[in-house]
């Protein structure tokens, strides 16, 4: 699960914020994680579909929050490669190394990343329109 760092000293600042506001800060969670949903799917690679449909949107933090993931096994591979062709971006070692093989064979699959880039493209999205949002405090 990648985190946005920060986030909760964001939330503290909506604890005290009237009813309208934490609700449009849900709203702009809400959208960010459905659109890094959408763009993930859009963009991952497809064989038989099964990973593309695993994908999945899921508000948390009591809807200040969102989980993005795609539910097959195989799901990481698809997203870091395999073997000598990982590719990990900068910040999602931990993250990655969950996923670790034995080191018993290589495949040797190359990273298709779909679901990080959405990630990062709308993390920036989200904290810009967060700013706007908290200006208005």
């Amino acid at each position: 699960m990648m985190r946005l760092n920060g986030l909760d000293n964001v939330l503290r600042s909506f604890r005290g914020a009237g009813r309208t506001l934490r609700q449009e800060a849900a709203n702009l969670a809400e959208r960010a994680g459905r659109n890094i949903e959408a763009e993930a799917v859009l963009n991952a690679p497809v064989d038989t579909g099964k990973h593309r449909q695993s994908g999945s949107y899921e508000p948390t933090n009591n809807g200040m929050g969102a989980k993005v993931s795609f539910s097959m096994a195989y799901s990481p591979y698809l997203e870091f490669g395999t073997g000598g062709l990982v590719n990990v971006p900068p910040g999602f070692d931990d993250l990655a190394s969950q996923f670790r093989g034995a080191g018993g064979r290589q495949i040797n699959l190359p990273a298709r990343p779909h679901l990080i880039p959405a990630f990062l493209k709308h993390r920036e999205i989200y904290y810009n329109d967060l700013k706007r949002l908290l200006a208005r405090l």
